[in-house]
């Protein structure tokens, strides 16, 4: 049976394109006023900065219009935290006559990290250079380096930074061009256009209060600092992949030249040096061509190569390394045993070229690749700019030993005595290129004394070793935790925590009240299956009354039992990137 005309449901009335472009202006009026009373509200997100290949949109500015303390007009970076006092100094409007203002790129490593800009190596530059420049010069090193920063970063900062007066740029660059939540693979397969848009929301103060609102605080402080579980589950790169990342890479540091070229610039590239001996890869894979069955012979094999290392008979294990290579070589962790089996043999040239190769092959590498190094070396080359090869003056340093712990915190962070190194190292090139001018006869001795005397003056608190002391740690755990599978049998060695408990048991004698440590160490006590102590721990950490939000949360949620004892690790990364983001 079919309906009457006259019992069919009345057609709903039509909006005519006049109604429907008001109701569109209503809209936008009604954001408009909703983001104007959240921004005078204090709810507008802060200044970020981003990779130009992960976020698009409008990037905002370090600096903005300040006054030194005196009362001098500066550019003043509004957001740097307080525990960095030597980083995103204010830079005054006038250039003082005869000052050479250079300015120092790159992530974590040249931060200073886990301590602050006053033991980097740009603060090591710039007084043993006012040592030895000529009178009437003076060196201004300014270290505009950021935690967690990939070089696209670093060419996006320099592009301001080339609006205040420089005379040089000097770039140590490239341990981040893996890490930030696989970030760059995200964007590939996301699509520019969904990181373009979230690029401009984030500037939006509703965008903020809906994030706020609808993510809990521990995705929040993850997408701050673009690491989450996804990163640590993440399937490894393809070799497809690894070439795309090594090409952005490329093509930043031609941009850079570029750019100086331009702006009539000086540009010292530097090579990036790491913790090559003591330091297995995050990441080891096998060839896609590999068969099943071979690849769980070979991982039976390579077990016993371990046990042989273990026990201290470095000959079976370069003899059980010979016969895995046949079957495949392509594994970093293969490379890496290999190194130090060789390296036990005395065979240091030979053990450096295995740490060589590891490094390259490690499929999730957060430090430089040697590969990465050849970019930057090619860069200077054929763009005209300078390039200073801190790796080789490591090792010519050791007499050709490859590099390790005596030279790192974890696996990428200088300590002190190595960023005198590297100081030493760009002012030699920065000299042999011309940029400065050449010192008199017998500088390196002026040089060394005055670097000497400005790091005995360097006055550190107990909260500053402290917190150093844990920022180390947190290294060590996340060699033990991140990206770790099953077949990861290099890292599944209880000595990784062991010596992250090192260091946070001196950092709990040198200040029992910096916020963490206890912490940290409690959650390793969990892991190890010391229940009793992980919680006495966590009962004194939060004893202790830290004013920090989400540590105090996690805290009690371990005591209550809502978050399990054995999850410690995964609420301890939340709360390291809290800290130090």
């Amino acid at each position: 049976m079919t309906e009457s005309p006259s019992s069919a449901a009345p057609e709903a009335p039509r909006l005519t394109w006049r109604a429907k472009a008001a109701l569109l202006a209503f809209g936008l009026g009604l954001m408009a006023a909703v983001e104007l009373l959240l921004r005078l509200s204090g709810v507008a997100p802060p200044p970020r900065l981003r990779d130009p290949l992960v976020e698009g949109g409008a990037v905002d500015r370090a600096y903005a219009p300040g006054a030194l303390p005196g009362g001098e007009a500066a550019h003043v970076c509004p957001w740097i935290r307080p525990e960095f006092p030597a980083n995103f100094q204010p830079i005054p409007l006038r250039k003082t006559s005869g000052e050479v203002r250079i300015f120092v790129f790159g992530g974590s490593s040249s931060v200073g990290y886990p301590h602050d800009g006053r033991l980097a190596f740009s603060s090591f530059l710039e007084a043993g250079l006012n040592a030895v420049l000529p009178a009437g010069r003076r060196a201004r090193v300014l270290n505009v380096a950021q935690n967690g920063i990939p070089a696209g970063t670093c060419l996006r900062l320099m592009r301001e930074m080339a609006d205040y007066a420089p005379d040089l740029f000097v770039v140590y660059s490239g341990n981040n061009e893996y890490a930030n939540d696989h970030v760059y693979r995200n964007v590939r397969r996301g699509g520019r256009v969904v990181a373009g848009a979230r690029g401009i929301a984030v500037h939006l103060a509703l965008y903020r209060l809906i994030e706020r609102a609808l993510l809990p605080a521990r995705a929040r402080v993850h997408a701050a600092f673009f690491v989450g579980d996804s990163a640590a589950q993440a399937p490894a790169y393809s070799e497809t992949e690894r070439r795309l990342i090594a090409d952005n890479y490329a093509y930043v540091m031609a941009a850079m030249t570029e750019l100086c070229a331009e702006r009539n610039i000086g540009l010292l590239l530097c090579s990036v040096a790491a913790n090559e001996a003591d330091w297995p890869p995050y990441r080891s894979t096998f060839r896609p061509a590999t068969p099943a069955a071979e690849r769980e012979a070979w991982r039976s094999a390579f077990a016993r190569a371990i046990g042989a290392w273990k026990a201290g008979n470095a000959d079976a294990v370069l003899e059980l390394v010979s016969g895995l290579e046949a079957v495949d070589d392509a594994r970093a962790d293969l490379h890496f045993l290999a190194g130090r089996a060789l390296l036990a043999r005395g065979r240091t040239a030979e053990a450096a070229a295995r740490f060589t190769r590891a490094l390259d092959l490690d499929n999730v590498c957060y430090r430089a690749r040697p590969s990465q190094n050849e970019l930057a070396r090619r860069a200077a080359a054929t763009g005209g700019a300078d390039f200073a090869d801190v790796v080789a003056a490591l090792r010519r340093a050791g007499a050709g030993a490859p590099l390790g712990e005596a030279l790192f915190w974890d696996h990428c962070h200088p300590r002190p005595a190595t960023h005198e190194m590297i100081a030493l190292c760009a002012a030699e090139a920065l000299f042999e290129a011309g940029r400065l001018p050449q010192p008199a006869d017998g500088w390196r001795a002026r040089w060394g004394e005055a670097v000497r005397r400005y790091r005995d003056g360097v006055r550190l608190s107990p909260a500053d070793r402290a917190r150093a002391l844990r920022n180390a740690a947190s290294g060590w755990m996340g060699l033990w935790t991140s990206h770790r599978g099953a077949e990861d049998l290099l890292r599944d060695d209880p000595a990784i925590l062991a010596r992250a408990l090192e260091y946070l048991d001196k950092a709990v004698e040198t200040d029992p009240r910096t916020p963490g440590s206890r912490f940290y160490r409690g959650v390793i006590f969990a892991q190890l299956g010391q229940r009793d102590r992980a919680l006495a721990d966590w009962r004194e950490e939060l004893a202790l009354g830290s004013s920090d939000g989400p540590l105090r949360d996690v805290l009690e949620g371990l005591l209550a039992g809502r978050i399990p004892p054995d999850r410690g690790f995964d609420e301890w990364l939340f709360i390291r990137n809290d800290m130090v983001r």
